[in-house]
């Protein structure tokens, strides 16, 4: 055998399969770590049910202003003389447009962005990346995409259902692609104009989103290669195939 034959049916898998492990394998490891996430990022998944919604009392807490439904009443408590008095002319018109809000409109505290910050898993970065894109089930895609990184990554080191994972990873990178680079890309301009006015960042980040496919697809198509766990479980398969073949 040449050694064209052998770097391609041996050295080129298996370098393959461990650059893949290298990328994946921290990657979904890390998603399952707790993260914060605030403001608008931690409202959407309040709203997909990720996070647990904050009680009304923790809404209010740290406000300045708070409407007078959601104050605790407190009988032991004199009230104070600002609290009777009649509102200024200014004052009241705005409590009257708050009061006269329509039974369709939201109240305001329901639209602010959640306070404070809450944790949950980094995949659900993946989760708000989908769920921006319009793509259904955003929160099992995420937690598909880091099981996949994970579990397959790790497989991929030592060559097991190598084909399995690499068309998995191939599909987590074209998703990826899709909902981050292709965006970015279009939004400087057109498929080729666009490449020479992407930030160096967006642009590195892209190419590695492609690098990453072409060798899980190429895993995929080749196998793991002599240097496996498939190769060692599934020999005897493989060689009553290659015997099949001789006799015809």
């Amino acid at each position: 055998m040449s050694f064209s034959s052998t770097a391609g049916t041996c050295i080129i898998p298996t370098l393959s399969r461990i650059v893949l492990c290298a990328a994946f394998l921290p990657g979904g490891y890390n998603k399952f770590k707790d993260v914060e996430f605030s403001g608008a990022d931690a409202q959407k998944l309040i709203d997909l049910g990720v996070i647990d919604a904050p009680s009304q009392a923790s809404l209010s807490t740290g406000r300045s202003i708070v409407l007078a439904s959601f104050q605790d009443d407190d009988p032991t408590t004199d009230p104070t003389p600002a609290a009777v008095q009649d509102p200024p002319p200014a004052a009241a018109e705005v409590v009257e447009e708050v009061l006269d809000l329509g039974e369709d409109t939201p109240p305001a505290e329901a639209e602010a962005p959640a306070t404070g910050t809450y944790r949950a898993k980094g995949l659900h970065h993946v989760t708000l990346l989908v769920e921006k894109a319009g793509l259904p089930a955003p929160v099992w895609m995420a937690r598909l995409t880091a099981f996949t990184e994970l579990v397959g990554g790790g497989l991929l080191f030592v060559g097991l259902f190598s084909r399995v994972w690499g068309l998995g990873l191939a599909i987590v990178m074209g998703v990826a692609f899709y909902v981050t680079s292709l965006p970015a890309l279009l939004g400087a301009g057109n498929l080729f104009t666009g490449l020479f006015n992407l930030p160096m960042d967006v642009f590195t980040g892209m190419f590695t989103q492609l690098g990453l496919f072409v060798l899980a697809f190429g895993v995929f198509l080749t196998g793991a290669g002599p240097i496996s766990l498939d190769r060692a479980l599934f020999r005897k398969t493989v060689d009553e195939d290659d015997d099949e073949d001789d006799e015809v």
